[in-house]
């Protein structure tokens, strides 16, 4: 079915550029995911942290929880534990490991402070070898810190609620 209406024509094309300037975009993103991955395992101050990550209580849930979010069926899941078993910083990190999810992940974390989503931020990327901005970043009010390739983006409730309902 074709339209004659110009307009309704000229709606169509721009939503089919829209759909192909996605694709792009997510291609380039599973790219980059897949170089990063790759820089990051080869670093031997990766090995070194996988080996501290390993201990945390979070870690040997990594599978269980990737498989719980691969589910379409989970829309919304909950997620507890202990205060520093490893909630915020290690379940992230799983996401992005991931090889069905972290390559198109786009992940949220609220911490309740400024200053400890800066310092989890800082101390993901760090676990991650490399510095905040990249894949990991940050944003409070009135600052920021990531860039187009970030996945995993720590902010304060207040920067969430402006993202889900901008004036």
């Amino acid at each position: 079915f074709k339209s004659r209406n110009p307009s309704a024509q000229r709606q169509q094309q721009l939503a089919s550029q829209r759909r192909d300037r996605h694709e792009r975009l997510m291609q380039q993103r599973i790219q980059y995911h897949k170089q990063a991955q790759m820089q990051t395992k080869a670093s031997p101050q990766y090995k070194q942290m996988m080996k501290q990550r390993r201990k945390l209580p979070a870690f040997s849930y990594a599978q269980d929880i990737c498989n719980v979010l691969r589910n379409p069926k989970n829309q919304v899941v909950i997620l507890t534990g202990d205060t520093g078993c490893g909630k915020s910083t290690q379940v992230p990190q799983f996401l992005l490991d991931d090889p069905e999810i972290g390559a198109t992940a786009n992940i949220l974390v609220t911490q309740p402070r400024r200053i400890s989503a800066i310092s989890v931020a800082e101390r993901v990327a760090s676990e991650r070898c490399e510095q905040a901005g990249q894949t990991v970043g940050y944003s409070v009010r009135l600052e920021s810190c990531l860039s187009k390739r970030t996945q995993l983006l720590f902010m304060t409730p207040g920067v969430l609620m402006k993202k889900l309902h901008p004036v």
